[in-house]
């Protein structure tokens, strides 16, 4: 065999390994996305060198070819309304994919399983590390990331590894043994639950297809489950004393939030995903355009789970389920072309225990998005790819090969370049409420396709803003966020609230509706209202806004962003104003204080009530509004006073005093008891309004 061929079968695929696994950087913004952009680039550039190593054409090939195919032409008939640029990004992921698979049709297996050996014992090392807390390098005891910044996608790689090496264990048992029973001890210790089944269905079948008597096919099981059962007792002596660390998960930053991952949210994702699908079956909603589209899909249920009831406001950058969001991206057709090579992939083989990678990596597109997983996705299509050895490369096949290396380069350059950007940025933030805008604007100059580079640059300048020139400078950024993502409610909130900074309070206005649209129950929606009420000089129509049927959230912080917009007109010498927001704070805390009964709770309401009714006075509503005088009905009621309750409902009657329909909607629950009087049952409003 000539050298050329032998580089082709070690060089090219290990290096392809070790770039993608253990290349990072402790402040990547987004790692998985980062991994991809690298493995982009490597692979552009092993092209480049080596085109002879992607000859191969091993089953399955052209059904993945067919499937970019697709992809383009789902691209070409979405070009008017699809962010074009993350189209070209996903089709140059599967490319990359495709390209993969046929070096692995040429590569060296043991060369690969070894390979595989060493990432598996360094990164399950170091989580076993972090687990302990011995370290807390791009981790914690609570979050052993190991070297890929996210548990889910660590969990992945290790179960895709260790279905490598329980398929070739026998060629190398105890390199093999120790990495099973390390890469199984971090599994427990990382939690995923993606992981923990991966890794056991991996072993089992890579068991199960081997050609072997039934004693040899068990022995990977054996190091498997000594890990397994080390991992427990490991964790249970760490429970005890795991802390959490801080580091960039701990900022306030898109893709950062604390990991909500329910069967219930991953079903209402699956019932919206399927919605998807039946809008366009056909070609799909364009490849890379789930996370462009989904928000207006997103069900009302499954964005209270996700946002831990709307106390922050989460984004779904994936389906978590590659099979679907196949689908919904291309249709139905790439759906049944990325089956057709799961069949071919099988056709034909005598050592089915090669598959078993490949076989975890499908499993877990069911339940997460290992796809775009990189480490993972690329050793489960080297690894399970049929050995076709040395293939004779056209001169033309040669030079198409080349051209697309150069534009895998290309992306793959620029992808890295902008989260190393982001990653300076996010450094800058450490224990800094500002950070450095300087990289955002290197971010934005050489991926302006990426939304959330906008959207962090959008904020950074928003917090700047001292005069009109600075808040158009933000609102220009967040105008390039939205117009990336139309149809995601934060950017939306960002863009009407910097609307509102530049004085065009209608647009921001019509931009609040828009959003109401989509998630007619976001609580910010109804702050950044009253907002712009506020800032128009309309203290009624921001007490309305803010008032109206809040959502349980903002209810529960209904008095604090009262006296926080009190605090606001003390600040600018509004002194009306402010008092008008402290009454109304007041009689929402009065309200709070009715919501529980006994006769502590309403000793404590009275207290309430009579700061209540000083701020009413004190702001002139003592005479103009009958909230005073029902409430003064509800506390003597409650404590077995009827005839003074009585009295309130008929001096509200002879003053004829409204009761509007925002008032109605705090006072609704705790005015209920009073339509047993006479007095006050035609000042109520009729049950469900």
């Amino acid at each position: 065999m000539s050298a050329s061929p032998r580089m082709a079968r070690t060089f090219v695929p290990v290096s392809l390994m070790l770039l993608a696994t253990l290349c990072l950087h402790p402040a990547w913004l987004d790692a998985e996305l980062a991994r991809r952009a690298l493995a982009m680039s490597t692979l552009g550039v092993l092209l480049l060198l080596q085109p002879r190593a992607f000859a191969a054409r091993p089953n399955g090939d052209r059904a993945l070819v067919a499937l970019i195919g697709w992809l383009a032409c789902s691209a070409i008939w979405h070009h008017d309304r699809a962010n074009s640029a993350e189209a070209v990004l996903r089709i140059g992921w599967w490319t990359t994919l495709l390209l993969t698979a046929r070096l692995g049709a040429a590569s060296n297996r043991d060369t690969i399983a070894r390979t595989t050996a060493v990432l598996l014992v360094l990164a399950a090392g170091l989580g076993m590390f972090q687990s302990l807390g011995v370290t807390d390098w791009l981790g914690t005891q609570m979050e052993p990331v190991s070297v890929f910044g996210n548990r889910n996608t660590a969990a992945e790689f290790t179960a895709v590894a260790t279905a490598v090496l329980a398929a070739r264990f026998h060629s190398m048992p105890r390199l093999a043994s120790f990495a099973l029973l390390l890469g199984s001890c971090y599994a427990i210790a990382n939690g995923s639950r993606s992981g923990l089944v991966g890794l056991p269905l991996g072993v089992v079948i890579a068991a199960a297809a081997a050609s072997l008597p039934l004693g040899r096919r068990l022995l990977p099981c054996v190091p498997t489950a000594l890990g397994l059962l080390l991992g427990v007792g490991c964790s249970l002596a760490a429970a005890g004393s795991a802390t959490s660390g801080t580091g960039p998960d701990s900022l306030n930053l898109p893709g950062h939030a604390t990991r909500t991952a329910t069967l219930e949210v991953r079903l209402q994702i699956a019932l919206a995903g399927l919605r998807m699908v039946a809008d366009a079956p056909i070609l799909g909603h364009g490849p890379g355009q789930f996370a462009v589209e989904y928000p207006r899909y997103r069900s009302q249920r499954e964005i209270e789970l996700s946002s831990l009831s709307r106390t922050e406001m989460r984004r779904v950058g994936t389906a978590h389920d590659d099979w679907l969001e196949t689908a919904i991206e291309a249709g139905v057709p790439a759906l049944v072309l990325l089956v057709l090579f799961v069949v071919a992939r099988g056709r034909g083989r005598t050592d089915r225990s090669g598959l078993a990678p490949l076989a975890v990596l499908l499993a877990l597109m069911i339940i997460r998005a290992p796809l775009g997983n990189a480490p993972a996705a690329l050793l489960a299509l080297l690894a399970s790819s049929p050995i076709l050895g040395e293939v004779e490369l056209r001169p033309l096949r040669a030079w198409w090969l080349r051209v697309v290396g150069i534009a895998l380069l290309c992306l793959g350059a620029a992808g890295v370049a902008s989260a190393g950007a982001l990653a300076r940025y996010v450094a800058s933030r450490a224990d800094q409420p500002l950070g450095d805008t300087a990289p955002l604007r290197d971010a934005v100059a050489i991926a302006p396709w990426d939304p959330v580079a906008w959207q962090l640059l959008a904020q950074e300048l928003q917090a700047r803003a001292t005069d009109l020139t600075g808040a158009q400078q933000a609102l220009a950024a967040a105008d390039r966020a939205a117009t990336l993502r139309p149809f995601e409610p934060s950017y939306l909130l960002l863009r009407a609230d910097l609307l509102r900074m530049c004085g065009q309070l209608d647009e921001s206005k019509r931009q609040l509706a828009e959003i109401t649209k989509l998630d007619p129950s976001e609580p910010q929606v109804q702050v950044q209202l009253a907002g712009v009420y506020f800032t128009d000089g309309d203290v009624d129509g921001a007490v309305i806004a803010l008032c109206t049927d809040p959502p349980a959230v903002l209810r529960k912080q209904l008095a604090l962003r009262l006296e926080e917009f009190a605090d606001l007109c003390a600040a600018r010498n509004s002194v009306d104003d402010m008092k008008r927001f402290q009454a109304e704070a007041a009689f929402v805390r009065t309200l709070d204080a009715l919501a529980t009964t006994g006769t502590r709770a309403n000793a404590i309401a009275k207290e309430h009530f009579d700061t209540m009714r000083g701020s009413f006075a004190v702001a002139g509503l003592r005479d103009r509004d009958v909230r005073e005088l029902l409430l003064l009905a509800v506390l003597s009621y409650r404590v077995g006073d009827a005839t003074s309750a009585t009295a309130a409902g008929q001096l509200a009657q002879k003053r004829a005093l409204p009761l509007p329909a925002w008032q109605w909607s705090l006072l609704r629950d705790v005015a209920a008891p009073l339509r047993a009087l006479p007095a006050w049952l035609p000042l109520l409003p009729r049950t469900g309004t």
